[in-house]
């Protein structure tokens, strides 16, 4: 009996032991464990950090040259020269058309009358300047009347020379020096008449 109890003991005591040792791996195992998510969560810590300062150095560089090209803009539309409009004013002369003579203020009714009855006879037939004088005289008017009514009637005598000459062609046969005498008498100078005849195709 004394053996038996003795090989129980025995056994009970290898069976604590193996329980004893299995308990220390298990403990062991979970520290072990425990040790590696230990490292591990660092090392995982360092990589986001390391990856969180990459992206803000990213971003920096991208904020300095978008700074960089701003700056740039504005100092380049700083730097350009404005040209200033150049306003070009145009100058006018003002040229009066050419008048003819009026009759002034102080021109007496004789001397108005005469000139109106000059304006006349040039509407309806030619006239020279001694021709229509000639004219207005035996009108009734008086030398100083005549003169004045001729002097600003505005005519043209070289061309009251070429109408008489027209004229006389269309109505009878003249050779060129006898138109141009015909015109002479008419009271042309010698110049109108030459005129006269030429603008009538001589």
């Amino acid at each position: 009996m004394k053996k038996n109890n003795s090989k129980i003991i025995i056994i009970i005591a290898v069976i604590a032991c193996v329980l004893c040792m299995g308990c220390c791996c298990c403990s062991s195992v979970i520290i072990l464990g425990e040790d590696s998510q230990t490292k591990e969560m660092p090392e995982t810590s360092a990589t986001s950090a390391a990856e969180d300062t990459e992206k803000t150095t990213e971003s920096s560089k991208e904020t300095i040259s978008e700074t960089t090209t701003q700056s740039a803009a504005t100092t380049n539309s700083g730097n350009e020269t404005t040209v200033p409009e150049t306003t070009t004013i145009a100058t006018t002369v003002a040229t009066e058309p050419p008048t003819t003579a009026k009759p002034e203020p102080t021109a007496t009714l004789g001397e108005r009358n005469a000139l109106n009855a000059a304006k006349n006879y040039l509407t309806l037939m030619a006239f020279s300047y001694n021709g229509l004088y000639n004219q207005l005289i035996f009108e009734g008017y008086s030398e100083s009347e005549a003169k004045y009514g001729v002097d600003n009637c505005g005519a043209d005598w070289n061309e009251q020379a070429a109408k008489s000459a027209k004229n006389y062609l269309s109505t009878f046969s003249f050779s060129r020096q006898e138109l141009i005498n015909q015109l002479l008498f008419e009271g042309y100078s010698e110049s109108e008449a030459e005129y006269g005849v030429t603008q009538a195709g001589y």
